[in-house]
């Protein structure tokens, strides 16, 4: 009895199918990249006006600075202000009625912000305003 599997003849193997289902991947792959860079890209052009929501405000007013640690500055006095002190600020600011403006550090946070914002409201300031880079 001869077996067969010692019969040193060549037997195809699943190889040949593989490469040239690979190859065929590989050319689909390379069309896909090159149309898709052809074509023209769904969507539509829009193009948004410029919006101004308040005149440019400059810091002749009274002037809150906030600090990234939670330090509130009021006037540039340089000294940590308490809430009695902004208080009493923003009551000074409204009977002048003049306004606020809110320097804030890039890193401070926004319940600091809100707090002051709050707390010029409530005093009767009603014109305040956000220092931006813009």
């Amino acid at each position: 009895m001869k077996d067969s599997r010692c019969s040193g003849a060549a037997v195809p193997g699943p190889r040949f199918p593989y490469l040239i289902f690979f190859n065929i991947l590989l050319v689909v792959f390379f069309l896909y990249a090159m149309l898709s860079r052809m074509l023209p890209q769904g969507g539509l052009d829009i193009s948004l006006p410029k919006v101004i929501t308040s005149a440019p405000v400059t810091a002749k007013g009274h002037v809150v600075v906030i600090r990234q640690d939670g330090g509130i500055f009021l006037d540039a006095s340089g000294r940590a202000a308490g809430t009695k002190d902004m208080d009493a600020f923003f009551l000074g600011a409204a009977q002048l009625g003049g306004h606020v403006l809110i320097k804030a550090d890039q890193r401070a946070h926004v319940s600091d912000l809100v707090r002051v914002w709050d707390a010029a409201r409530k005093a009767g300031v009603t014109q305040i305003s956000i220092a931006t880079n813009e």
